[in-house]
């Protein structure tokens, strides 16, 4: 990426591109959605909720399931965004806590807009379960971004803070 193109806030799903373009492993790709979702979860959470610090700072008694489930419940959450965020949780437990994970656990399914469910057929590569990994990380960012944003009144870019944690020299350098 070139320091002068740096801009002061992205896309959500440009940096999901942005943060997965080293990672080639199933692990990596899902970690990475999974962090970026629940990014936007804890947006909402933060814009919507009474005292959202109580949920947020406590991630034993709040974890990401159950946060998803309570925005659901409170109609903050469409139900096929939900089911694609819980699958998504799913396949990322799977990754992270079986040394035996076996790729045909990804049958390529997702929960469309408006109820369908929908099944991608053919995938090219050498490793077709990863591009589906790739392609459903970058859906559900899209689509929880739009919904969040037309629906709710939620920004849901990465705040300038967080990409000048991340790359630091290009905004000292981007100001000079």
């Amino acid at each position: 990426m070139k320091l002068a193109l740096l801009k002061r806030s992205q896309p959500i799903y440009a940096e999901y591109f942005l943060r997965i373009r080293k990672h080639d492993d199933e692990l990596g790709i899902t970690l990475k959605g999974h962090l970026l979702v629940e990014y936007l979860i804890n947006k909402i959470i933060e814009a919507k909720c009474k005292s959202p610090k109580k949920i947020l700072e406590n991630s034993k008694t709040y974890s990401f399931s159950v946060k998803t489930q309570l925005l659901y419940a409170m109609d903050f959450l469409p139900e096929y965004l939900n089911k694609n965020i819980s699958k998504l949780n799913n396949i990322r437990n799977e990754l992270a806590h079986n040394l035996n994970f076996s790729e045909q656990k990804i049958d390529n399914v997702f929960y469309a807009k408006g109820g369908g469910v929908k099944k991608i057929k053919k995938l090219s590569g050498k490793y077709p379960h990863r591009s589906f990994l790739k392609f459903f990380c970058w859906f559900i960012l899209g689509e929880l971004a739009a919904h969040i944003e037309k629906n709710l009144g939620i920004p849901s870019e990465i705040e300038e803070s967080i990409l000048v944690k991340k790359y630091p020299l290009a905004f000292k350098q981007a100001s000079v």
